[in-house]
């Protein structure tokens, strides 16, 4: 498993070493490391930013800007191969692979340092459009690539990226998210050894059949059970956020998935940011009036992110769900700030006549309370009539 690291305390009289390692663009060193006190030999790590990245070569030490101290060995061959990243041309000419080839429409492409995960078909742009999103299939012990289908987001933007993992992270240390995100399983500070992925990162994610907006495009507004399951799962992902600390600032319906299985799930934090800091993007559909305000007065970047930016978005997600349509469809972002900015209160006309449970209105309404600090708390919503609710049955495919 790939890993991001700081400092650790350099006091072993032999530093740790790595192998097949190469400088990426933002002065980090990407390797095979051994002798590291506290992970485990063979693992593919990224250091912090080194000192002096001219000094980088075979045999020599190099100290990160934390203080760290990495002995180089052997660096990865310029062409960006190495011994143990090639793939075996004799694995790909087997029948097996071939026949996994033709079966999961891979296009012969792979992601991957240690573990290779084969690309298929072509890729889809990222909600925020940073980032490619890319079926693949991860290599059994005998090279050939085997399902379940799995997601891999592909970016330049290590950062964003990097971020999203330690989120992901973050949610899963003490089972904070409760199976309500999608699984993480691996980050790669490189993506591969292609040299189109070398200055590319990439982080490996469960995959879901689809997103809750292309649902409610095909199949029209949720009612009933699947509306109730719905938004109970995205009212825990809300909860598991907070109780990390974290605001996530980005709660719309493309970023929820539906399983396999039925059941919805939580992806793309990568624009979560803990609680008081400042937010590091926005989507102006998912954004509160006063945030737009902060926007429309040039003070975004200093806007100080609380839980009751997630509760507005969360109404607005819920709206959308019992409505069939977002409020602000077919509205370009400047104009959707604007309308936000001059807004008295959202309307609720698009619930008339749907039927829309009385409990599930009210919680909407008390979630788009135009001052912050007039909208629930998580843990007072989660306690509301409509989510207290039991579901008579998951919500399903069809």
């Amino acid at each position: 498993m790939t890993k991001v690291l700081g400092a650790y305390p350099d006091n072993n009289k032999s530093p740790p070493q790595l192998n097949e390692w190469r400088v990426l663009s933002s002065g980090s060193i990407v390797g095979t490391v051994t002798g590291h006190p506290s992970i485990s030999d063979g693992d593919v790590i990224t250091t912090s930013p080194i000192q002096d990245p001219d000094a980088a070569a075979e045999h020599a030490l190099v100290q990160t800007a934390s203080g760290t101290t990495y002995q180089l060995l052997e660096p990865m061959e310029q062409d960006g191969t190495s011994t143990k990243s090639n793939v075996n041309s004799l694995v790909m000419g087997s029948a097996a692979f071939q026949e996994a080839a033709s079966k999961l429409n891979l296009n012969m492409r792979a992601v991957g340092i240690t573990q290779q995960y084969y690309l298929s078909g072509e890729p889809t742009p990222s909600t925020s459009g940073k980032s490619r999103i890319w079926e693949a299939y991860r290599a059994d012990m005998d090279g050939v690539p085997a399902e379940p289908p799995l997601c891999v987001k592909i970016s330049t933007n290590i950062e964003a990226v990097s971020r999203e993992y330690e989120n992901y992270q973050r949610l899963g240390f003490g089972g904070l998210s409760k199976d309500r995100f999608v699984k993480c399983f691996e980050y790669l500070p490189m993506a591969g050894y292609e040299e189109k992925l070398r200055e590319q990162c990439a982080l490996v994610l469960e995959m879901g059949s689809r997103d809750l907006k292309s649902f409610l495009d095909s199949r029209g507004r949720l009612q009933g059970s699947e509306l109730l399951e719905a938004c109970k799962a995205a009212a825990q992902c809300v909860q598991a956020v907070h109780l990390a600390g974290l605001v996530w600032t980005d709660i719309k319906t493309e970023n929820f998935v539906v399983m396999a299985n039925g059941e919805v799930k939580g992806i793309d934090l990568e624009s979560a940011m803990p609680k008081g800091g400042n937010p590091v993007d926005y989507s102006p559909e998912a954004c509160p009036p006063e945030f737009a305000v902060a926007f429309e007065e040039g003070e975004a970047s200093k806007f100080i992110l609380d839980y009751s930016y997630d509760i507005w978005s969360l109404g607005m997600l819920y709206l959308e769900l019992a409505s069939g349509k977002g409020v602000f469809d077919h509205k370009d972002a400047n104009e959707i700030t604007k309308l936000l900015k001059g807004l008295d209160k959202i309307p609720l006309d698009d619930l008339e006549g749907s039927g829309c449970d009385p409990n599930l209105r009210d919680l909407i309404d008390q979630c788009l309370q135009k001052d912050p600090r007039n909208r629930p708390s998580m843990s007072k919503l989660m306690a509301h009539p409509y989510l207290t609710r039991v579901a008579p049955s998951p919500f399903f495919l069809s």
